[in-house]
């Protein structure tokens, strides 16, 4: 049961980003995983996961989607994306409001910063 009122903002996978857990994670055992992230500063550099389903909803703000292959996409609140296991991705010119939800399977997935 995740409650928003006193929930905890720690790091999240991706420098320059803050995350809420949800806990589904823990609840499903690791099958599924879901956050809540809030852009905090900076620029933040390409990741990728091994995740097999990677969705992320944009609830607040807005950011541009640089993916690998991709021409780059202008986001905004109400968007939403999938990426595919080890697609490199950035999200660049995040506005200090951007609030992202982000969905996978595996909620264990392992993300690397890319170089």
């Amino acid at each position: 049961h995740h409650v928003k009122e006193g929930a905890t903002w720690q790091p999240f996978r991706i420098p320059g980003f803050r995350c809420r857990d949800t806990g589904i994670s823990d609840g499903t055992k690791g099958v599924a995983g879901i956050q809540v992230v809030r852009f905090e500063r900076g620029e933040p550099p390409a990741t990728r996961t091994d995740a097999d389903i990677h969705f992320t909803f944009v609830m607040e703000g807005t950011m541009t989607l640089y993916a690998e292959g991709q021409e780059p996409r202008a986001l905004q609140a109400g968007d939403a994306f999938v990426l595919p296991p080890q697609m490199s991705a950035r999200y660049a010119e995040c506005s200090e409001d951007l609030e992202l939800l982000e969905c996978a399977l595996r909620g264990d997935f392992a993300s690397e910063v890319v170089a």
